[in-house]
């Protein structure tokens, strides 16, 4: 947070928002809005939907919270655990003005995404672009 980085809901379970009930929907919301402020003292004001899955009753549920929802438009499949190089490339290959990149650092091991940071940000600076908070 110090360093300007931007604390986002992303549910409690990491569950398809579109599929469950209403109660359920909520509950992993408001979940992990509790439990993130307990940790960090922060409450957050961004959503991101897990799976980019929403619905209409969804989506009205976030923001009955007063929480911006948050999408990507690019995914480099870093969950699949390719080579660094590899979600460099799909970053690189992809980015446009204003685009979004979906990036993970939980779920096991990470070293691959971590390690394509530098790269990452090298050449799309090399190209232009400049980062921002969502």
């Amino acid at each position: 947070m110090r360093e300007g980085h931007q604390l986002c809901d992303h549910s409690r379970d990491h569950r398809n928002m579109a599929r469950l009930s209403k109660a359920k929907a909520r509950a992993e919301v408001a979940d992990g809005q509790r439990e993130i402020r307990a940790v960090t003292g922060v409450t957050p004001k961004i959503f991101r939907f897990p799976y980019g899955s929403s619905d209409a009753q969804s989506r009205k549920l976030v923001t009955g919270f007063h929480l911006r929802r948050l999408g990507w438009d690019i995914d480099p499949q870093d969950w699949r655990r390719p080579p660094a190089r590899q979600i460099t490339a799909r970053i690189v290959r992809h980015a446009h003005p204003r685009a979004v990149v979906l990036m993970h650092d939980g779920g096991g091991d990470r070293s691959h995404t971590a390690a394509s940071l530098d790269a990452t940000i090298k050449q799309l600076r090399k190209h232009g672009y400049r980062f921002v908070l969502a």
